[in-house]
């Protein structure tokens, strides 16, 4: 990137398998249009990114990760593993599950890193969110992706809660900070914090 700052990291997370790929796919098209983006898919359950793009699944983040074991990643590695498509880069998932175990903190966080200086938007579908936010994807801003149904509801406050708790825990302070989201046709349970989560 031209401008020396890194670019904006937006993970997009979800507490059941609601949607996260979709928005991912919506964000980086519209993004896409106007600023350097990249669509990373970390989907450790279903990485279906390439799938709906049609995308070459020989280089995938695995393919990547497996070779930063050995030297840390490189302009020129991660744009050989790069697709665009519609106007934004992509980097497609892993393809087998057995490859999860692949995909660390530390690369996670060194992929980032990378990106950030390549590109302006760094998209991450993180898929359906367990016990804890990996801390490289909640350094910017973090959309969380909630059905509004009584069982997307129930899952978010479960994941949220769990996230808030190891976040409290491990920092000492509270580091989510919600926002204000209006959703038209739904209202909202005052238990639960809000959609939209900043890191």
């Amino acid at each position: 990137m031209e401008s020396g700052r890194p670019g904006q990291l937006i993970a997009i997370v979800s507490a059941r398998s609601d949607g996260a790929t979709s928005l991912g796919l919506g964000l980086a098209a519209v993004l896409g249009a106007r600023h350097r983006t990249v669509l990373v898919d970390l989907n450790r359950d279903n990485a279906e990114i390439a799938t709906f793009l049609n995308a070459d699944e020989s280089k995938t983040v695995y393919h990547l990760a497996y070779n930063a074991q050995l030297a840390a990643i490189t302009e020129i590695e991660l744009r050989e593993h790069l697709q665009w498509q519609d106007g934004f880069a992509v980097l497609p998932g892993i393809t087998d599950q057995r490859q999860a175990g692949q995909i660390t903190q530390l690369f996670i966080g060194s992929l980032l890193q990378v990106l950030q200086k390549e590109f302006e938007v760094v998209l991450v579908d993180g898929g359906r969110l367990r016990q804890s936010l990996p801390s490289a994807l909640s350094a910017d801003s973090v959309l969380w992706v909630v059905a509004p149904r009584p069982l997307g509801l129930a899952a978010f406050e479960r994941a949220y809660r769990a996230v808030e708790e190891v976040t409290t825990i491990a920092c000492g302070r509270r580091d989510l900070r919600p926002l204000r989201v209006r959703s038209a046709g739904f209202r909202r349970s005052p238990r639960l914090p809000e959609l939209l989560v900043e890191g």
